[in-house]
C-alpha cells in the first residue's frame, strides 16, 4: 500500500483548502457589510460632514465644512451654528467669517456682513473671496469706489478671479469709463453692449 504520511497529507491538504476557502468567504462577506454600513457616510456631501463633524466634535475644519453644507443646501440657521462652533473650537479659523458674512448679508443684514468681512480679513488678509464679497457689500451699499478698490486688490491677490474683472467692466462701465469697462470685460471673456 501507501505510505501513511501520503494519505494523511492529502487528507490534510483537502482540509486545509477547505478551511481556507470558508474564512475567505467569510472575510469576503465580512468586508462587504463594512463597505455598505460605511458607503452610508459617503452617500452625500451633508452625510460626509456630518459624520465628520460627530466624529470629530473637537475639529474645527469638520464643523465649518459641515456650515458649507448646510449653506449649500440653504439651511442658513444650521449653516451659521456650525461657523459658530467652528469658531468656538478655533477663533482664527480661516473661511468661517467670510461665510458668516454671506449669511448676515442674504438676510439683509449689512452692518454685520461687513464687521464677519472684516474680521476674516483680518485673520487671512489675501482671502480672496473675503475681498469680493466686502467688495460687493459695499457695491450693493452705493460704496461702490470702495467696491473697486477691493475688486482691484482681489485682482493682485488672484489674477485669474473672473467675477472681479466683472465687477470692475461692470463699474467702469457705470461710471462712463468705455475704455476700462472694455478691458475688464474682455479679461473677464465678456462683450459689452454695444451703445
Amino acid at each position: 500500500g501507501q505510505p501513511l504520511n501520503t494519505i494523511f497529507n492529502r487528507q490534510d491538504f483537502s482540509f486545509t483548502k477547505k478551511r481556507t476557502g470558508i474564512a475567505a468567504a467569510v472575510l469576503v462577506a465580512l468586508f462587504m457589510s463594512l463597505a455598505v454600513i460605511h458607503s452610508r457616510v459617503f452617500s452625500d456631501r451633508l452625510a460626509f460632514w456630518k459624520s465628520a463633524a460627530v466624529h470629530s466634535p473637537h475639529l474645527p475644519l469638520a464643523q465649518r465644512n459641515l456650515g458649507a453644507m448646510y449653506y449649500l443646501d440653504g439651511n442658513l440657521d444650521r449653516a451659521a451654528a456650525q461657523y459658530h462652533k467652528a469658531l468656538a473650537l478655533n477663533p482664527e479659523e480661516k473661511m468661517a467669517h467670510n461665510n458668516l458674512g454671506l449669511i448676515d448679508a442674504a438676510r439683509g443684514e449689512y452692518q454685520k456682513a461687513e464687521a464677519e468681512y472684516k474680521e476674516e480679513l483680518a485673520i487671512n488678509p489675501h482671502y480672496d473671496n473675503a475681498l469680493f464679497n466686502l467688495g460687493l457689500l459695499y457695491y450693493q451699499t452705493n460704496r461702490k469706489d470702495e467696491a473697486a478698490r477691493l475688486w482691484l486688490e482681489v485682482l493682485a491677490v488672484n489674477p485669474r478671479y473672473a467675477d472681479a474683472y466683472a465687477r470692475l467692466a461692470q463699474y467702469y462701465s457705470e461710471k462712463g469709463d468705455a475704455e476700462k469697462a472694455e478691458q475688464y470685460a474682455k479679461a473677464a471673456g465678456l462683450s459689452l453692449p454695444r451703445q
